[in-house]
């Protein structure tokens, strides 16, 4: 078994409810984080690892967020949530 070098996680801010592609807009709060995956992670905040999507993106392979419309996925994935 392999394990990875790093640990990501992206979470979109929505209200509850059902249709959830309707409630995304450009304004819409998401995280990225992305971590080593080693012991030393828990010397800093979870804040400390916040990065865009386009930076898990490019760490991953994956094409994220593709269901959203492209202008506001464009806006979402360069954001980098820092409240």
């Amino acid at each position: 078994m392999v394990v990875p070098a790093q640990t990501w996680k992206i979470i979109i801010v929505l209200p509850n409810g059902n249709g959830d592609l309707i409630w995304i807009t450009a304004y819409t709060r998401v995280f990225a984080i992305s971590m080593a995956n080693n012991q030393t992670v828990s010397s800093q905040a979870w804040g400390y690892y916040r990065v865009s999507v386009y930076a898990v993106e490019a760490l991953t392979g994956y094409d994220l967020l593709i269901n959203v419309p492209l202008a506001i996925q464009n806006t979402l994935e360069a954001k980098v949530d820092n409240l």
